[in-house]
């Protein structure tokens, strides 16, 4: 990396933002992932999750959609169905 990462000044994109594959800015997503432990060995050097997915609110948990209702986030994304 040629350059520090951000530590202020954040906020939420909406989904035209994060759409953009050819875009200049990169994005750091926080997620949950379900990975198998007995995997963990096997995959140590290999990526975690290198699809692009573009997540939809029934993707989400349980406790992250009680977030995206508490704090109003559901315009961020792409569908609620």
């Amino acid at each position: 990396m040629s350059q520090f990462l951000p530590v202020e000044n954040f906020r939420w994109l909406d989904s035209e933002e994060l759409s953009k594959e050819d875009s200049d800015i990169g994005y750091i997503l926080e997620v949950d992932l379900l990975y198998p432990k007995h995997l963990h060995n096997m995959h140590n050097d290999l990526p975690l999750a290198p699809e692009h997915v573009l997540i939809t609110y029934v993707m989400l948990s349980n406790y992250s959609k009680n977030l995206c209702d508490e704090f109003g986030l559901k315009s961020t994304l792409p569908s609620k169905n």
